[in-house]
């Protein structure tokens, strides 16, 4: 049983993605399946927003290595922040 101040610690770590050590959590999230075909010309198009946006955090990737990121982790909606913030998180390791 968590006492109202351990609810509420776990309610800010699950709202931030912020741990109480201050390093950074990550949550399994049920997702649908979806197939990412990395050889495709049309997802350079469609990852170039993430992978533009990875950049401006310092990471240089291309489209291509976003887009097996966005596969491997499962991810269907690339217009989430949590997105931006799970493949950075996954490329940099």
């Amino acid at each position: 049983m968590y006492t109202p101040d351990l609810q509420s610690i776990v309610l800010g770590v699950t709202e931030t993605g912020v741990g109480v050590s201050g390093e950074l959590v990550l949550f399994n999230q049920k997702s649908t399946e979806t197939d990412v075909a990395v050889s495709s010309s049309g997802n350079a198009s469609r990852f170039h927003s993430l992978t533009e946006s990875l950049s401006g955090l310092g990471l240089t990737v291309s489209s291509k290595q976003v887009a097996v990121a966005v596969k491997e982790l499962s991810i269907t909606d690339l217009d989430l922040p949590e997105t931006i913030r799970r493949v950075f998180l996954h490329l940099k390791n």
